[in-house]
Formats: C-alpha cells, sequence, structure tokens
C-alpha cells in the first residue's frame, strides 16, 4: 500500500518532468519517469470520491466506460470528449466530471496506455484537473504539492509540444476562475512557444494568440510582448497565405500588446499614424506611407522605440521604389546591429532591401554585424525563420554565390521539409535576370517539375518578363511566348480554380500595363494616337470592380471578347492599375481617363499632395535622379504645373 508520502514523490517526479522534456538528451528518460509517476499516484487508492452533482450528458458515462474497462481511444469518440468538455464548462461549477467519479487506478491506466499517441487524452487529465481544483480533499488525494494546478497543466502541455493545448486550458481556467489574477509568466512561455515556426501548426496557433489577446483585454491588461515575441509572432501572420484578415488581426493585436511599443504611452496622433501607415502598406501607396512616416519619424529619440511592425511595413514598402529608397537606408544608418540582429521581422527585410540595391560590401557588413551581435538563443527563431532563409536565398542568388544557395536550400528543406513559393520564384527569377529564349525556356522547364501548388509565384514571374520583353520589343506575342502564357495560366488554373493566389491579382496589373502602354496608341500611319484601349481599361476596371466575387478570366492576353475580360481586382492592386491607366491617360492625352483615376485614386484613399508626387516620380527625370525627397517639406511644394509633360496633355 502507498503511503501519502508516496503521492509526494511521484508528483514531484511528474512536476520535474516539464522541466526535464525540454533537454533532448533526457526525453526518453523523462517519459518513463512520466508513466511511473502516473501509476504510482493515480493507482494508489482505489477508492471513488463520489460527487452529488448532476450529470452533464450521457457522454460521460461513455467515458466512463471507455475508462473503466481500459479500451483503446479511437477517432470516433474523440467528438465525445470535445462535448464533455463544452458541457463540463459551460455547467461549473455545478457540472459533475469524470476524475472524481472513476477509478483511479482505472483512470491511470487509461491515461498511460493513450497519452503518448493522444493528444486528446493528454487534455483530457489536465483538464480534469483544472475543472477539480476546488476539489481540495480529491487534489490533496492525489498529492500536497499540487498547490498550482494552472502551473502545472501549462508547463505539462509545453513540455510535450502541445501548445494550443496550453493556451485552450489558460482560457479555459479565466473563464472558470475569472477572479484569479493573470498569470503573465505562463502566458509569457506560452507565447514563446508559439513564436517558433511550425509550418503545420502556424495558423492555428495564431488564432489560439488571438484567445489569448481576450483574454488579458477581459482583464484590461496587455500581453506585454517582448521584441522577441512580437516579431517571431508577427512573422509567422506574415507568412500566412490567403488570410489576410488575420493577418491584419493579429499585427493590430501585435502592435498594441508589445512591451516595448510604448503603445499606453504613445498619444492618439502616432497611433493614427500607424493606422495609416499600416492602410497605404496594404493597399501599396508608398507616397502615402513616405508623408505619414516622414510627420513621426522624430517623434522618439531611439528609433527602436517605435513599433518594429511599423518598421517593417515602410521598410517593406520603400524599398520597392527607387524613388523612396532612401528612407531604407536613413532607417538602417538608425538601428543598432543588436536591435535588428535579433528581430525576426526586421533582419530578413533589411537583407531584402540590401538585395534590392545589389550592395556587396553593405550585404557584407550586415552579415559580421549579424553573427557579431545574433543571441545565441535567437539563431533558431530569427536566423532560421522561414522568411530569414527565403531572404538569405536571394541574397546568395544576387550576388552568385551558388555555395551559400546550396547551403540555405540545405537548411530550408531540413527546417520546413519543402521548399515555398517565394523560394522557387527567387530562383526563376535569378534566371531570368538576362531576358533571353533560353532563360525563358529553362525557367519553364524548372517550374515544370516543381508541385503546381508552390509553382504559382513563379509562373507569375515568367509571365511578367514575357509581357515587358514585348512590351520593349514594340510588337505582339510571338506563338511560343502565347503558348506559354496559356499553358502556365492553365495549370494554374487547375490548382487554383478559385483564384486566391496572388498570381491572378499580379496578371491583372501585367494585362493593364499592356493595354494602356503608350506603344498601343500609335497608328500605323499618321502622327494621330489610337486610345480606345484606355476605354477599354476603365470598362475593364469597372465590370472586374463591381464582380469581385466573380472567377476571373484565365487568361486575359488570349480572350476573344476583350469587354468581357474580368480581372483580380482587391485592395493590394487597386492603386497599381489606376496609376497605370493614369500614365496611360497621360501619354494618350485622354483628360478624362486621368481624373476619373485620379477620382478613383483619392476615393481609395490616395491624398492629392500624395498623387501629384507620385505623378513627379513617374514623369520628371531630375526629380527622380536627385535626391528632391529627402529634402521635401511637408507642405505642398510640388505641383502638376512642373510637369509640362501632364500640363500639355491636359489642356
Amino acid at each position: 500500500m502507498y503511503t501519502s508520502k508516496s503521492f509526494t514523490i511521484a508528483f514531484q517526479i511528474l512536476f520535474n518532468l516539464t522541466y526535464l522534456r525540454t533537454i533532448p538528451l533526457v526525453q526518453n528518460y523523462a517519459m518513463c519517469l512520466t508513466t511511473f509517476a502516473v501509476r504510482i499516484c493515480w493507482s494508489a487508492t482505489k477508492t471513488r470520491l463520489f460527487s452529488t452533482k448532476t450529470l452533464p450528458s450521457s457522454c460521460t458515462n461513455q467515458i466512463s466506460k471507455i475508462i473503466s474497462e481500459n479500451k483503446p481511444l479511437t477517432e470516433a469518440d474523440k467528438p465525445m470528449f470535445k462535448q464533455y468538455w463544452e458541457q463540463a464548462s459551460h455547467q461549473f461549477p455545478n457540472s459533475k466530471t469524470i476524475l472524481p467519479d472513476v477509478e483511479l487506478q482505472s483512470f491511470s491506466q487509461f491515461i498511460r496506455n493513450n497519452e503518448k499517441n493522444s493528444s486528446t487524452v493528454r487534455s483530457f487529465y489536465r483538464r480534469e484537473i483544472i475543472l477539480n481544483k476546488e476539489n481540495h480533499s480529491l487534489m490533496n488525494s492525489i498529492s500536497s504539492d499540487l498547490k498550482d494546478p494552472l502551473d502545472f497543466c501549462i508547463k505539462d502541455s509545453l513540455s510535450t509540444k502541445d501548445i494550443a493545448i496550453a493556451a485552450d486550458l489558460f482560457v479555459l481556467y479565466y473563464k472558470l476562475y475569472p477572479n484569479e489574477p493573470l498569470k503573465k509568466g505562463l502566458v509569457s512561455d506560452i507565447i514563446s512557444a508559439m513564436s517558433f515556426q511550425d509550418p503545420r501548426h502556424d495558423r492555428l496557433h495564431l488564432l489560439k494568440f488571438l484567445e489569448l489577446t481576450k483574454v488579458f483585454k477581459r482583464h484590461n491588461e496587455q500581453l506585454g510582448l517582448t521584441t522577441a515575441q512580437a516579431s517571431g509572432i508577427s512573422n509567422k501572420a506574415l507568412s500566412l497565405k490567403h488570410s489576410s484578415t488575420l493577418t491584419k488581426r493579429i499585427l493590430t493585436e501585435v502592435m498594441y500588446n508589445s512591451k516595448n511599443s510604448r503603445m499606453t504611452s504613445r498619444n492618439e496622433s502616432i497611433i493614427a499614424a500607424y493606422r495609416l501607415i499600416e492602410r497605404d502598406y496594404r493597399s501599396k501607396n508608398a507616397a502615402g506611407v513616405f508623408f505619414t512616416w516622414k510627420k513621426i519619424a522624430t517623434h522618439y529619440q531611439d528609433l527602436t522605440h517605435h513599433d518594429p511592425t511599423i518598421l517593417y511595413m515602410i521598410l517593406k514598402t520603400c524599398m520597392n521604389s527607387k524613388i523612396y529608397r532612401y528612407v531604407c537606408k536613413d532607417i538602417l544608418s538608425q538601428l543598432p546591429p543588436k536591435y535588428y540582429s535579433n528581430n525576426s521581422l526586421i533582419l530578413p527585410t533589411i537583407i531584402t532591401y540590401i538585395v534590392k540595391t545589389g550592395n556587396l560590401q553593405q550585404a557584407q557588413e550586415l552579415m559580421d554585424n549579424v553573427n557579431n551581435n545574433i543571441a545565441p538563443e535567437n539563431i533558431r527563431n530569427v536566423f532560421q525563420t522561414r522568411m530569414c532563409l527565403s531572404s538569405l536565398l536571394k541574397m546568395h542568388l544576387k550576388f552568385n554565390d551558388s555555395q551559400g544557395v546550396d547551403r540555405v536550400l540545405k537548411q530550408i528543406h531540413e527546417v520546413f521539409g519543402q521548399h515555398s513559393q517565394e523560394d522557387f520564384q527567387a530562383i526563376v527569377a535569378h534566371i531570368l535576370k538576362d531576358k533571353t529564349l533560353d532563360n525563358i525556356v529553362k525557367a519553364v522547364n524548372l517550374v515544370s517539375q516543381i508541385p503546381q501548388a508552390r509553382a504559382l509565384l513563379a509562373y507569375a514571374t515568367i509571365i511578367n518578363t514575357i509581357v515587358d520583353w514585348q512590351i520593349a520589343s514594340n510588337g505582339q506575342f510571338d506563338q511560343k511566348s502565347k503558348h506559354i502564357i496559356n499553358d502556365l495560366l492553365t495549370k494554374a488554373h487547375q490548382v487554383d480554380p478559385m483564384h486566391k493566389s496572388s498570381l491572378w491579382s499580379i496578371l491583372a496589373s501585367l494585362y493593364i500595363k499592356r493595354l494602356v502602354h503608350h506603344k498601343n496608341f500609335r497608328k500605323p500611319h499618321g502622327p494621330e494616337k489610337e486610345t480606345m484601349n484606355l476605354d477599354l481599361a476603365k470598362l475593364i476596371f469597372l465590370k472586374s470592380s463591381s464582380n469581385s466575387n466573380q472567377i476571373c478570366t484565365i487568361n486575359p492576353f488570349e480572350h476573344s471578347s476583350p469587354q468581357n475580360i474580368i480581372l483580380r481586382i482587391s485592395n493590394k492592386n487597386k492603386i497599381i492599375l489606376l496609376r497605370n491607366i493614369a500614365s496611360g491617360a497621360i501619354k494618350g492625352c485622354r483628360k478624362d481617363i486621368f481624373l476619373w483615376c485620379c477620382a478613383e485614386l483619392y476615393n481609395s484613399g490616395v491624398a492629392v499632395k500624395e498623387l501629384i508626387l507620385d505623378w513627379h516620380a513617374i514623369f520628371d527625370y531630375r526629380f527622380r535622379s536627385s535626391k528632391s525627397l529627402e529634402n521635401i517639406k511637408l507642405k505642398d511644394q510640388l505641383s502638376i504645373s512642373d510637369l509640362p509633360l501632364i500640363k500639355n496633355a491636359l489642356k
């Protein structure tokens, strides 16, 4: 017969396992101890502790029967457990739970037989502990050391990498015991575990993150995310595919729950500015991001006091346009190496910026700084994230470092098991940096060997190259190019029939760019311009915007009735499309189309001064080639009258 001392020893072992399991060399040993500890503490007595409470439902009897008969848990049994949890928590504290009403030896045997292979069972025994927290006689009969059930359950869950279960238990605990003080250390442990890249569970973990934020909101408190946690969660959110709404929700919560974001001390003007930057970032309005950032850049003496998610958005936006890249250079010059080397959101963005500039010396200096400043514990959760490895791949490709490319590709495969669309797109873009027919054929041959679901962005890169080539050559698509485009888009439609991939938004931009290019306005004979394509572009834009839920045209380049073409138009490409049409209208001397575009852009949130800045960036070569942007005051210094091309075209 086991004594109370046996219980104490057993549960001390069980508590200590939460730490042992984190050490790889003792994981197997810890598992053996778990079985031993559970066997001791649950089989120590066969006495039942009967409850007088009402059973939640018949599923309780069925679960008790499974336990008492020691049946293996099947997939068909799992919904029954979930139903029991819902009812037990809903009827709490008047619900009757299973733990007090079964033989502990049977319970122990059932857990031992199933916990290794069933997260449902692991969640089950942890929930039972939380549900029975107030049953002191039961808790004492298990162990006199079980003083903090939540602490035990969370750490036990994390030790078995049940991160989602840990979050569920935390949420459940404060649903059942809302007056208990929040245990911020435990939630910090959960979020730190969530911060690591886990492609199979990233979306689930982010949803659980939102549930944790709700718990803290109910208590009028903030999570207080560390820089590593904030950047890790943001990194995950930005890596999601086809989940723009969820990504936005996550980034918003990260912004307001970060320790170093100092949101509680930010005034309303800074918060409003951040929201403007986020909106313009999502709609690809670089001028809007620039003007807002110029207003608030020096608000803090230390640039790192700005929210890292906002810094990411500014860097990401400005690096894609040569005229705004000085903003990236300015930000980089003010960020300490220790800051960006340990931030999984900022570091890959800086690497991508350097790839855009093509500055090998700057790349070498950056990597030296990273190697000297990155903390050992951040090598995995910063340097080996999907985003960072993809950026490193682009860097090695840019500077023709074949060994570096091989090394990074191997790392990506080891960490994530497969390469992403962005990885394949980077390789294809590298092949096509010299636009020749041979390189296009090489790229097509490469993507034919890639799983189609991961080749869509690479398809877009090939089509973009062909369209640019066709525009530059001032001719029609040749038969070979037509065949390549049609073949790629047909394959894309087969794997993505609902057209959710960003490929279709890119396709819309490419089609409009080609349609309204000024070379298409020339008549075979005479100086007059034929600008019906501008009217067609306006018609397609309006028709596509009003049919946003309709499947877009698979291959608009080969459509027999252009007036019936439907393009994928979203907030992400609307401004780009309108700017392209407006640019064509200026060169085609179509004042009506230009003014319509300006009105649409204004209604989409682009301010007048932002439009004027864009026109200067597009049409004023001297403005683009100088450092005029750095010296722009926030007053409306620029004017359409400064641009003779536009002024004359709109007479």
